[in-house]
């Protein structure tokens, strides 16, 4: 009689090791700890270069500005009397070369210049930019004509006769309200992405 044949039957057990368990518990901890790190890091750096929008108190405009501006009034002679003149100002630092952030405006008097005189604006805008010129410091390379929300305005280049920095302007009259916003970057940073965030970031509320 032939024996039966038995065979053993041993069920593998899927479950890790302890000492296994503690080792990718411990390896899991470290990834976390250094996911926490990166992500703080990160955070941080975003709030150091977190813009912000400036608007005056009568909300009539906001810009935005890669950190908190100085704002000042000045009182400025001009050929339409005494104008008080209202800016932002920031200056950063960018690969070891100050980039200045800079927006004015000021009212003329009633009755003197309003952007719906085509004329009279013409005359106010052009007088604008050739101003700067005519400072002696820098040197015009290029304006055109432009209109912003349906008003009118000039968009300038130029450049600093001593260092060669580049000046860009935007100026627009609102009414009677000129604007011009401003940056002054090295030669060749004029198409910079903080350049054009901030010329681009301008916005009017007019009623």
């Amino acid at each position: 009689m032939t024996n039966p044949k038995f065979e053993l039957h041993v069920k593998k057990s899927k479950q890790k090791p302890i000492f296994t368990l503690c080792t990718t518990f411990r390896n899991d901890m470290q990834k976390l700890l250094l996911l926490s790190c990166v992500l703080s890091l990160f955070v941080t750096a975003a709030m150091a270069s977190a813009w912000v929008y400036y608007s005056p108190q009568d909300n009539s405009f906001q810009v935005e500005f890669p950190k908190k501006p100085k704002v000042t009034t000045s009182e400025q002679q001009s050929s339409y009397g005494l104008l008080s003149v209202h800016a932002a100002t920031v200056q950063q630092r960018q690969s070891n070369n100050v980039v200045t952030f800079n927006i004015t405006y000021s009212e003329y008097p009633e009755g003197t210049v309003t952007s719906d005189n085509a004329r009279a604006a013409k005359s106010a805008l052009d007088g604008a930019v050739q101003g700067i010129g005519q400072s002696g410091l820098v040197s015009l390379r290029s304006v055109e004509e432009i209109e912003i929300q349906g008003f009118p305005g000039r968009f300038s280049f130029f450049v600093n006769d001593k260092d060669g920095d580049v000046i860009i302007v935007k100026n627009i009259l609102v009414n009677n309200r000129l604007y011009a916003l401003q940056v002054q970057v090295k030669s060749g940073h004029e198409q910079h992405a903080k350049v054009t965030r901030f010329l681009e970031s301008f916005q009017l509320f007019v009623n």
